[in-house]
């Protein structure tokens, strides 16, 4: 939750209107549970879902995940129709089984440094082309995992990505 990529993507989101819900995994920070091999944490994804569902009846549902989290953002994204709109920056495709994508009708947003040295860029471009549309890949030059001194470029290419989009119309 407090990781600076987490931070700048839920930052840019809420600039463009959204309204935005960040929170710890179990077993993360002072979250009680332990880490339960992506099946609790998809559970606390779907129950942060059920409470903005509740909380913002009448916005669309995106849902957003960096690194480990853009596994259970997948998951979840692929098995609740009405995300709209799935942004997946750093998706660890390498160690994470990311083939729900291939049938999923989600809009897919997915931001990647070409110098990520735990999410290859090459593990990538060989399961990108398999996912279903609508999707889009943006590489961002030289960026690392953490996007380290690239955030700004990260906004930006999240910004852009969303282009289009009605800030007036704001989206969890």
């Amino acid at each position: 939750m407090h990781n600076k990529v987490v931070h700048r993507v839920a930052t840019t989101l809420h600039e463009l209107g959204a309204a935005v819900l960040r929170f710890n995994f179990r077993g993360v920070g002072r979250s009680e549970g332990r880490h339960d091999q992506g099946q609790g944490e998809l559970e606390d994804a779907r129950a942060a879902l059920d409470w903005m569902r509740a909380r913002f009846p009448d916005r669309e549902r995106w849902v957003a995940g960096f690194s480990f989290g853009s596994w259970i953002a997948a998951r979840l994204a692929a098995s609740e129709h009405e995300v709209r709109r799935l942004v997946l920056v750093a998706p660890p495709v390498g160690t994470s089984d990311f083939s729900v994508l291939r049938g999923a009708a989600v809009t897919k947003l997915v931001v990647q440094g070409t110098h990520d040295e735990h999410c290859p860029p090459a593990a990538l471009a060989r399961e990108f082309p398999t996912w279903a549309e609508p999707k889009t890949l943006r590489m961002v030059e030289g960026a690392t995992h953490f996007f380290d001194r690239q955030l700004g470029t990260l906004s930006e290419v999240v910004v852009a990505m969303l282009g289009g989009e009605d800030a007036s119309n704001p989206r969890p």
